[in-house]
């Protein structure tokens, strides 16, 4: 970056009125000030203003990676699914790596993402493509693997905390062949994503992930198997209340085709009708790459009926129930005839599944795994994200080396991911006032806003000179406006662009001293004089908004 720019080399133009479509007011202002340009249903156009604080974000962050001797790489991109874009840094490991030697090993890449979960709000919030840091850690040992994370995530908490922003911090598991995974989220009344919290405890979770304590198994006598005409009930809702009873005595079918390995495979789902299906758990536990809602005709192959469906006579078909469906006889199944359901299913008499594992969603009001206490929710966005690779994930791809010893044995892997585009988002929308954004210098275009108003003497002209000798000496990214502009104008745009420091040059500071200064998040101004200029931007600079 130059440490000078001219407002006028800048082609960038302030709008005082922002689209109709845009929502959020930090939207509206991160266009108004020329940070984005909105492209219908895509991702917006950043011209020089906005591509500067993405760049300015990066490189704060990266120089504290580096430090720890973090080297760059490049992923390619990975199209449409987020869950497989990490497959060409494991294609290159299985081959390259091979010597205890080569580790350990850390690098990051700038790669660009789709967004994982569609958001609303227009602007970056719903840019389809996301700009994403990636660093890459691999270890011998996982006790060396331990001390690498708690410095990355370290790092990655600091940086995101030094922007002022609010962080909420919970278990995640986006996809399958994990061991662990955190997720960090900013809360915003707006996002799309879920965490689910106990206040009791402390649990946290993203809800993809969540767990929730169920009921004691209940203790009822197993009574026999019934067919009952269900006329027109082809959900849970309609056939509770046909039979009079509540959702949760009957057990609700879902039916996915997963991927897995190049090869396709119905997917057979039962939890309590009450409850609703976790596809992020179903795809942990069964391996799956991608789930897609089954066809009808695929329903039926399986000997099935789409709406009366159940496990019960079934084979052949990978069947997946909730750990509470063993513990709950006497639930109300589908016959897989159309019209028609059985009474008192009952499993390990009437079926039995492939796998049995915690596939229900966990909702707000359900208790805590923990503590039992109600689960509560906050909505956000997730920026940043910890994922660490099971063993037997890596095992299966063949990312082993040889010890000192000779043996072959398994990597420790685990990647950080920063999530540029959404964190400068949320910043807009939670630093701003009523005139515009509010900065801070990590995430700021430049560090000083300098606005130079000519007088009818040469006062200005001559000061000017010095006053750039000293922030070019502090080696500090400026912004000069030197348009012809009225005074309004020039501190209208200063206040919607939201550089952290704004300087004013003009006849009257000179003759009251020296320069008038002002912080952005403060209304105060003042004027002091020029040799005292650095040491207060130094310590402005280090203040936070």
């Amino acid at each position: 970056m130059s440490p000078v720019t001219y407002f006028t080399q800048l082609f960038t133009q302030t709008r005082r009125q922002a689209p109709a479509d845009l929502e959020r007011p930090g939207q509206q202002f991160l266009v108004r000030a020329g940070y984005i340009h909105p492209v219908a249903g895509g991702t917006p156009f950043l011209p020089p203003l906005g591509t500067r604080a993405l760049n300015r974000m990066r490189k704060t962050f990266l120089e504290e990676i580096k430090a720890l001797g973090g080297m760059e790489i490049h992923l390619p991109p990975s199209g449409e699914r987020a869950d497989l874009a990490h497959l060409p840094l494991l294609d290159f490991l299985s081959v390259h790596l091979r010597s205890h030697r080569q580790l350990p090993v850390l690098w990051f890449s700038l790669n660009q993402r789709p967004q994982e979960t569609p958001q609303r709000g227009g602007g970056l919030l719903s840019a389809r493509s996301q700009t994403v840091l990636e660093i890459i850690s691999l270890h011998r040992e996982e006790s060396e693997l331990e001390r690498t994370s708690a410095d990355l995530a370290g790092t990655l908490l600091g940086f995101l905390r030094g922007l002022s922003l609010p962080l909420v911090g919970g278990e995640d598991l986006p996809f399958a062949g994990l061991q662990t995974g955190q997720a960090w989220m900013i809360p915003l009344e707006i996002g799309e994503e879920r965490l689910l919290i106990c206040e009791e405890c402390g649990y946290t979770a993203a809800s993809s992930a969540a767990r929730f304590a169920r009921p004691e198994p209940v203790s009822d006598s197993p009574l026999p198997l019934k067919k009952v005409p269900t006329p027109e009930c082809k959900t849970i809702a309609d056939l509770a209340k046909f039979l009079g009873i509540p959702e949760s005595q009957t057990a609700k079918a879902v039916f996915f085709t997963a991927r897995r390995e190049g090869k396709e495979e119905l997917i057979f789902a039962v939890v309590r009708g009450d409850r609703e299906v976790n596809e992020a758990a179903i795809r942990r536990a069964t391996g799956a790459e991608a789930l897609f809602p089954a066809s009808e005709e695929a329903i039926r192959a399986a000997g099935a009926e789409p709406g009366y469906a159940s496990p019960v006579g079934l084979k052949g078909v990978h069947v997946i129930v909730d750990t509470e469906i063993p513990g709950t006889p006497n639930l109300v199944a589908g016959a897989n005839e159309a019209g028609y359901h059985l009474l008192n299913t009952v499993y390990g008499r009437d079926y039995t599944a492939t796998q049995v594992a915690e596939i229900a969603l966990a909702q707000p009001g359900y208790a805590c795994p923990e503590c039992r206490e109600p689960l509560s929710e906050t909505r956000g966005l997730t920026v940043a994200r910890s994922i660490r690779f099971s063993s037997d994930f890596i095992r299966d791809r063949g990312l082993n080396y040889f010890d000192e010893n000779g043996q072959s044995r398994p990597v420790w892997m685990e990647i950080h991911t920063l999530n540029l585009t959404r964190t400068f988002a949320c910043l807009a929308e939670l630093r701003h006032d009523n005139y515009g954004l509010i900065l801070p210098p990590q995430a700021s275009p430049f560090e000083v806003h300098l606005v130079v108003l000519p007088g009818k003497e040469n006062g200005v002209a001559s000061a000017l000179p010095e006053v750039l000798k000293q922030l070019e000496q502090m080696n500090l990214d400026v912004l000069v406006d030197d348009r012809s502009e009225s005074p309004g104008v020039k501190f209208n745009d200063a206040d919607l662009i939201g550089v952290p420091v704004r300087l004013t040059l003009s006849e009257r500071s000179l003759q009251q001293g020296g320069i008038e200064v002002r912080k952005r998040w403060e209304s105060e101004r003042q004027t002091i004089p020029l040799e005292d200029l650095s040491d207060w931007i130094r310590k402005s600079l280090s203040q936070r908004g």
